[in-house]
């Protein structure tokens, strides 16, 4: 929907943009202290290929293969949610044994 309103420059801009916050985000809690080092690691590294996913989108410029890269980034963005999440449980010690 917001190609449509704001067209596709802006919104590649965008992903990266939101791609870029996400990632910093989910270093935060690793850099405050209410998560360990080796999670700040994990979510550094998540957090450097979903930028690089979105550089790649932006980058694109023949429809097929910014739908793919779309695409490959929307699914990672699914994993990168999960796996976030879930480290930090296992950081917090909350992992089902």
């Amino acid at each position: 929907m917001m190609p449509n309103v704001a067209g596709p420059a802006s919104t590649k801009r965008q992903m990266v943009m939101y791609a870029s916050l996400t990632a910093v985000v989910s270093v935060v809690p690793s850099l405050i202290g209410l998560s360990g080092q080796e999670y700040g690691i994990f979510a550094g590294a998540l957090g450097s290929i979903f930028i690089a996913l979105a550089v790649g989108v932006l980058s694109k410029l023949e429809p097929t293969a910014e739908m793919a890269a779309a695409k490959r980034m929307f699914f990672f963005s699914l994993l990168y949610l999960f796996a976030i999440f879930t480290a930090l449980m296992i950081d917090a010690g909350y992992a089902a044994t």
